[in-house]
C-alpha cells in the first residue's frame, strides 16, 4: 500500500565550499547541509550534496540525505538520493528513498517524491512511500 506525505524541512546550517573554478563564473561546490523536519516525515537531517554553477549562478546538484526520526509513524533512521537544480528563484529536489539503507522501522523503506523552497530556509517536501513488507 502506498501512502502520500507531507512534511517542512527548516535549514539550520549550511557549509559549502568550492572544489573546483570553472570558466567564466561556474564553479563546483560540495555542501553539507542540517536540518529538522516536521509532518508526515520528522527528525533531523543531514544531506551532502556535490553542486555545478553556472555563469548567472544557477545550479545543479544531486547527493544523499540522512533523516534519523520517523515516517508514518515507524521510527528508525534512512538515506534518500537526491538530484536537482536552482533556477535563481527556486529549488526543486527530486528524491528516492533507499531502501536497502532503512533501519528499524524504516527497513525496507521505499518510495519518494519532490521538494521545493523558494528564498529563506523553509522547504516544502511531498512524497509517496510505502515498505517492501507490504
Amino acid at each position: 500500500m502506498t501512502t502520500r506525505g507531507m512534511a517542512r524541512q527548516t535549514v539550520s546550517s549550511m557549509n559549502e565550499s568550492e572544489f573546483q573554478s570553472l570558466p567564466g563564473r561556474g564553479k563546483i561546490t560540495s555542501a553539507t547541509i542540517d536540518s529538522t523536519i516536521s509532518g508526515d516525515m520528522s527528525g533531523t537531517s543531514t544531506s551532502l550534496l556535490l553542486m555545478l554553477y553556472d555563469d548567472e549562478g544557477h545550479a545543479r546538484y544531486n547527493g544523499y540525505q540522512t533523516l534519523t526520526g520517523s515516517i508514518g509513524g515507524k521510527s528508525g533512521s534512512t538515506v534518500f538520493w537526491v538530484e536537482g537544480g536552482y533556477d535563481g528563484e527556486r529549488i526543486v529536489t527530486h528524491f528516492r528513498f533507499l531502501p536497502e539503507y532503512g533501519t528499524d522501522g524504516l527497513s525496507g523503506l521505499k518510495g519518494g517524491g519532490s521538494a521545493t523552497a523558494g528564498h529563506g530556509n523553509i522547504v516544502k517536501y511531498e512524497f509517496e512511500y510505502s515498505f517492501l513488507s507490504d
